[in-house]
């Protein structure tokens, strides 16, 4: 099993800043970074591990993505466009692996209250979030790991290049 669950986020917090640089302002050592370890690391992590998997004749793959693939968010190009990614590789790796015994999927979650989100996001922003979320509230990290651990046990007997949103209902 591996769950591929990168993303440089030490920019996070200024998303959510009106002084934050608009997409024509951001400088290239800001996205690089983004791209470094959002699809790099992910393609080194990959080549490392499916060896193992296919001396087994059995794997699984989770990528953790996000809301922000399909939905985009403030001044998260960078971010959006190395979750987007992932689902093309996902799609691709699911028809080369399969016949292998090997499932990849995708994790999609939307803003979850983790410690970061709690501390960096402030709070009237998670409420409106929150509100319009079909649950009204925000998923948790026990939310996305029993979503991660279905996919990737052996219950998960024939689900591949399948995107999972667990969002709250956007």
């Amino acid at each position: 099993m591996l769950v591929n669950n990168a993303a440089e986020t030490s920019r996070h917090a200024e998303a959510f800043s009106p002084a934050s640089p608009g997409f024509a302002d951001i400088p290239p050592e800001h996205w690089r970074p983004q791209l470094a370890t959002g699809l790099e690391g992910i393609f080194h992590t990959l080549q490392a591990a499916l060896p193992a998997m296919r001396g087994r004749g059995w794997g699984r793959i989770a990528f953790v993505s996000s809301a922000a693939a399909e939905h985009g968010g403030p001044r998260e190009q960078a971010y959006a466009a190395t979750k987007s990614a992932l689902t093309g590789l996902a799609a691709s790796l699911a028809r080369e692996l399969r016949p292998e015994g090997i499932l990849v999927n995708i994790i999609m979650p939307a803003m979850t209250s983790t410690d970061r989100i709690l501390r960096s996001v402030p709070e009237p922003v998670r409420q409106m979030i929150a509100g319009h979320l079909a649950t009204g509230k925000l998923s948790t990290p026990d939310d996305i790991a029993n979503a991660i651990l279905f996919l990737c046990s052996t219950a998960n007997g024939n689900i591949t290049g399948e995107t999972l949103h667990v969002t709250g209902g956007i």
